[in-house]
């Protein structure tokens, strides 16, 4: 596996593990670059970040919902069950399991 393919596997894996914690199982694409950014996981660009989530919902481990409140379309990740059983540990090609906690 490249450098590049293990970031974003590790990516998703973060994202999987965002969206699990968040009461709603839900985030938008700039809330999620922005924690990606806190956790020094680079992700400076929304494009990335929809990326990934396009990557997840083609594996059926994320659902996108589009928003175009504010004049900008943003995309909202919502976790699906087969997302949740990745984000707790089931191996996925693609995507980084999560440390044991």
């Amino acid at each position: 596996m490249s450098l590049a393919e293990e970031l974003a596997a590790d990516r998703r894996g973060v994202i999987l593990d965002l969206l699990m914690r968040e009461p709603g199982y839900k985030l938008s694409d700039d809330v999620l670059r922005l924690s990606l950014k806190g956790l020094g996981r680079g992700a400076h660009r929304v494009t990335v970040i929809q990326a990934e989530l396009g990557w997840l919902a083609e594996h059926g481990l994320v659902r996108i919902e589009k928003d175009h409140s504010d004049g900008v379309e943003t995309q909202i990740g919502v976790l699906t069950r087969a997302g949740k059983e990745v984000a707790e540990g089931a191996p996925h090609p693609g995507v980084r399991r999560p440390e044991p906690r």
